[in-house]
């Protein structure tokens, strides 16, 4: 309920942007993201700061998109916006998945040129510095790198790496500024640069 709430108010911010025909979507609509149900996941208990296995619930990993459901609504003029809940293969319930692998899965599918990935922060910081510029390989580095903590970040650093691997600029920038998407393409962030461009 909280994901669709936030993704019918970004259509509507989006709508109210002269020229942004948005459509919120979730991945349940229209089978647009399919994904098998964990059936454990690995948590850090805040109490220990140890890592225990606990019941997967109804989270899931996405298998596969619906690549022409997506290509019809942008042949169409619309601008999807698609909040990170799944279609369970088995049951076809709805399953919580990971934003970022969304992002992942959805632009393997397209091949957009560029994918931002918007975060709480400049970039990847190293030594309280943001890179500014790296190779998918170097990227995977980073992803190594103990100084990019946590989970949602490793998980980024992750996702710019295999785009950019395959082909697509990605791009981790700091979603709460002005423009964010517009600034990151302008230079702000961590740009990670497709394998095979300088």
């Amino acid at each position: 309920m909280g994901m669709m709430y936030l993704n019918k108010d970004l259509v509507s911010r989006l709508q109210g942007v002269g020229g942004v025909n948005a459509i919120g979507l979730s991945g349940v609509d229209g089978g647009l993201l399919r994904a098998r149900r964990r059936e454990s996941m690995i948590i850090i208990d805040e109490r220990g700061g140890r890592e225990r296995v606990v019941d997967g619930g109804y989270t899931g990993k996405i298998e596969s998109a619906n690549k022409d459901f997506i290509m019809k609504l942008l042949n169409d003029g619309f601008t999807p916006v698609i909040a990170p809940i799944a279609m369970d293969n088995k049951t076809g319930g709805p399953l919580n998945v990971d934003g970022d692998q969304a992002l992942e899965i959805l632009s393997l599918f397209l091949m957009p040129k560029y994918a931002v990935i918007l975060t709480d922060v400049d970039g990847v910081l190293i030594n309280g510095k943001v890179i500014n510029r790296v190779s998918a390989a170097e990227a995977q580095d980073l992803f190594k790198n103990p100084e990019v903590r946590g989970g949602g970040m490793k998980r980024k650093v992750y996702t710019a790496a295999q785009l950019a691997s395959k082909g697509v600029y990605a791009i981790i920038s700091n979603g709460v500024i002005d423009k964010p998407i517009m600034s990151a393409i302008n230079g702000v962030g961590t740009h990670v640069i497709p394998t095979g461009n300088s």
